[in-house]
């Protein structure tokens, strides 16, 4: 299933740069002092098990300025809500569930390589990731549920990522990215301020 999803992406992805291509505008696309919104969905969650089901899929936006034309900084925000249920008899393991939401907070820098409509990019990301989890673990005598609180974890990370964006018009364009954050690869839609 989860390689369907990859395929139909990466697909979508490819036809949508092709059907760009016959879209005349201007060069260049991309120049110094552009301002460019991302709006992505992961196909590959960082929290990804055979028990887990996505509750929200991974969710990212990012904000890039152009502050030459090889050159961006930006910043980027995430969030994905997972849950986990054990399905284990309970003679091996006292059966559990947990609801997880993480949000991921960070600075980018960027190099870019432009041809036409198209752009090449990797950088590198300092955030902060924080994850909040709730854990129910049944009592194995009686019917009473014991629910551990809130508990929230969060730390400093950094990232690498790669990517590439094409723009459809002056102002819309798609873009896919691969590296870490809620999802190791991303696919969206980028709007030129």
């Amino acid at each position: 299933m989860k390689n369907n999803k990859l395929f139909f992406a990466l697909m979508t992805f490819f036809f949508a740069s092709q059907i760009a291509s016959a879209q005349p505008f201007d060069p260049p696309a991309y120049k110094k002092g552009d301002f460019i919104m991302n709006a992505g969905i992961g196909l590959l969650p960082t929290a990804a098990s055979p028990n887990m089901t996505s509750v929200v899929p991974p969710l990212s936006l990012s904000a890039n300025y152009r502050v030459s034309k090889n050159a961006s900084v930006g910043v980027f925000a995430a969030f994905a809500s997972t849950s986990f249920s054990s399905d284990l008899p309970e003679h091996k393991v006292i059966p559990r569930s947990s609801d997880s939401q993480q949000f991921m907070l960070g600075v980018r820098s960027s190099v870019h390589y432009d041809i036409n409509k198209t752009s090449f990019y990797g950088g590198l990301m300092l955030g902060y990731n924080s994850v909040s989890k709730v854990t129910n673990i049944p009592v194995i005598v009686g019917n009473d549920e014991l629910t551990y609180p809130t508990t929230t974890n969060g730390k400093v990370i950094y990232s690498a990522f790669i990517g590439g964006q094409q723009m459809l018009t002056k102002r819309l364009g798609v873009y896919g990215e691969v590296g870490y954050g809620v999802s190791i690869f991303n696919l969206g839609l980028s709007v030129k301020l």
